[in-house]
């Protein structure tokens, strides 16, 4: 049997540290930026790019990549006088990276440099009165983990079994701080009053009997209701939050196992060293109807409903998505593939495999485009047109006259397409002044992208708005029947 709870502990003690890893990887994949180091700003098609272009410099961001880029990517390379004899990038292709596919939103992809500085660029562009979707800036959420943990510590302080609490409510706290939106706040509070009224409503172990512990039960459905509501919120949230959410209840479950049998084994030494001394409790018959009217639980009850009431008005100030309520998807260019391709001529022409009809012009279309710019004044429009290939060059022919007049040509290699003159043209000056090649070149690798549909909300902003409102309810009742008893 030792073996066995031996076995037990460590089992949970490994299940807790997993469980703790997951909650603190799992949001990074959940949450993260569309492009790394970049975040997407959406604004609708008919806003002026040069005030939201001055906004963005006034927040302290440089290298923003928008479709007033354009000129600098095409104006360069010159492309628009070769376009019907070399395949350069189509410019109407390329303009797809800033709008969607149905030309109502376009888009600007911005250096994320700073947390504050992204706050900066939200406050600034809410001044402005600009309707914009801007991507959140951070993996976790720290004003709803600040709100829980107001309500966190405060019970920690109310209630007798701080210890037990604190291993049922800290798994809330890191769901909160994994999980965005004001929906899956209401279900971490929810769940954390949830715990705080059944610990009032169990009581301690030494002083309530097994008869009133089921009446107890049984005539207090709140204690039933209260885990299913903030379990229905966290499953309105999406797949991936109720995932979470369930996560949390079983890290919860297992800490307060380990907890409880550590508490048992010091109440067990306590009792063997104090085994003389008897204390005699008395409980009133009718203790289960009058658990929850002290002053203590009637000020958790009004803090509970002073934060759910705050965190169904989330979503209305301080919602990063300002897009019309008609807008409830957007269209955004994301990365096609799963793994980066190195930048050497073997990752470039496997790219150029991957390649779709639906993929946009990424940095495999700018190094054809240098190429052939750099072929153009040597090659002979004569001949046919040569794809690129691997260790293609470029010659020179160079006609030196001999003995008795005759000219005899020399060829000279002047380029050779390989991983050389593909580092060499990512790392050119002219690369530091087009904004959409740099972010690409940030992603270390070649990418293929292509539009993508991504849902703004799970639901409308007025019905989350109604439900989190709904959340009230719990707490308000229990106010009234308090006051009542």
């Amino acid at each position: 049997m030792k073996q066995l709870d031996s076995l037990a502990y460590f089992f949970s003690g490994f299940t807790v540290a997993a469980l703790m890893l997951v909650f603190l990887i799992l949001p990074h994949h959940i949450n993260h930026s569309i492009w790394k180091d970049y975040r997407v700003l959406a604004l609708p098609a008919d806003t002026p790019l040069e005030s939201v272009l001055q906004t963005i410099k006034k927040a302290g961001i440089r290298g923003a990549a928008s479709e007033l880029s354009l000129t600098e990517r095409f104006s360069f390379l010159e492309t628009h006088h070769y376009s019907g004899f070399l395949p350069f990038t189509d410019i109407t292709h390329y303009t797809q990276w800033f709008t969607n596919q149905n030309k109502s939103v376009q888009y600007i992809y911005i250096p994320y440099k700073s947390f504050w500085k992204h706050i900066k660029l939200y406050v600034l562009l809410r001044r402005a009165h600009i309707p914009f979707f801007l991507e959140y800036t951070s993996s976790f959420s720290l004003i709803q983990l600040f709100g829980c943990l107001i309500l966190f510590i405060y019970i920690l302080f109310k209630v007798s079994k701080k210890i037990v609490f604190a291993a049922l409510g800290f798994p809330f706290l890191l769901f909160s701080h994994a999980a965005h939106g004001s929906l899956p706040m209401t279900a971490a509070l929810l769940a954390l009053f949830s715990i705080t009224y059944w610990l009032k409503a169990l009581g301690k172990e030494t002083n309530i009997l097994s008869e009133q512990l089921k009446k107890r039960i049984q005539n207090n459905h709140f204690m039933f209701i209260l885990p299913l509501a903030a379990l229905f919120f966290a499953m309105l949230s999406g797949i991936m939050i109720c995932i979470l959410f369930l996560l949390a209840i079983l890290l919860s479950a297992i800490t307060t196992f380990l907890v409880y049998r550590f508490l048992q084994l010091y109440e067990s030494t306590k009792d063997s060293e104090n085994r003389h001394h008897f204390n005699i409790l008395v409980m009133h018959p009718d203790s289960w109807k009058y658990f929850w009217n002290t002053k203590d639980t009637c000020k958790i009850t009004v803090l509970t409903a002073v934060l759910l009431f705050l965190t169904a008005f989330m979503p209305l100030l301080f919602s990063f998505n300002r897009l019309p309520d008609r807008i409830k998807t957007l269209s955004i260019p994301t990365p096609s593939q799963t793994g980066k391709t190195p930048f050497t001529d073997d990752g470039f022409f496997k790219a150029c495999l991957q390649h779709t009809e639906t993929d946009l012009p990424d940095l495999t279309n700018y190094i054809e485009d240098r190429w052939y710019t750099a072929a153009l004044p040597y090659m002979n429009i004569n001949k046919p047109f040569t794809p690129v290939s691997k260790n293609a060059v470029i010659t020179l022919s160079v006609f030196q006259q001999q003995e008795k007049g005759i000219l005899k040509p020399t060829e000279q290699n002047l380029y050779t397409f390989n991983t050389d003159f593909i580092l060499h043209t990512l790392k050119n000056e002219s690369v530091a002044i087009l904004p959409l090649e740099q972010m690409l070149l940030s992603q270390n690798g070649f990418l293929t992208a292509k539009h993508q549909n991504i849902q703004l909300y799970v639901l409308n902003k007025v019905v989350t708005w109604l439900l989190a409102c709904t959340a009230l309810f719990f707490p308000c009742i229990l106010i009234i029947i308090a006051k009542r008893q």
